[in-house]
């Protein structure tokens, strides 16, 4: 029997091919370090976004949250939406997040922010 993914998005086509395939054709696949803004980017839609989170935690992927909050007096509502479902939160504490997550040696490949340029500056 042949198949047609051509047509498919990938995403559809991984949901619709039965588990053990799509394990093995992931092991081919680079594993990314996705890093997610939480204010305005999380907060806007989480149930598409535990949804993103899930899928590429299940693809092999690794998401964690990067926020500009303070953790001591801004953390608590962050920690109790996405513990479990991120693999680490990171707090800046207004601080750029380039910098603030290489002094941890975390280095992602990708970035979702809806205000890209606190990536590289810090907040006022």
């Amino acid at each position: 029997m042949e198949y047609c993914v051509r047509s498919l998005p990938l995403i559809t086509f991984l949901q619709w091919v039965p588990d053990p395939i799509v394990m093995e054709f992931l092991v081919f696949m680079k594993k990314l370090l996705i890093a997610l803004d939480y204010d305005g980017t999380y907060t806007e839609d989480p149930k598409l976004w535990d949804a993103f989170i899930a899928l590429a935690t299940k693809l092999g992927h690794r998401v964690i949250c990067c926020t500009m909050r303070y953790e001591d007096t801004e953390g608590d509502e962050v920690k109790d939406l996405l513990r479990g479902k991120v693999e680490r939160i990171f707090f800046t504490g207004r601080k750029n997040k380039t910098e603030s997550l290489s002094a941890h040696e975390v280095f992602p490949d990708i970035w979702i922010d809806d205000a890209p340029h606190w990536i590289f500056q810090d907040a006022l």
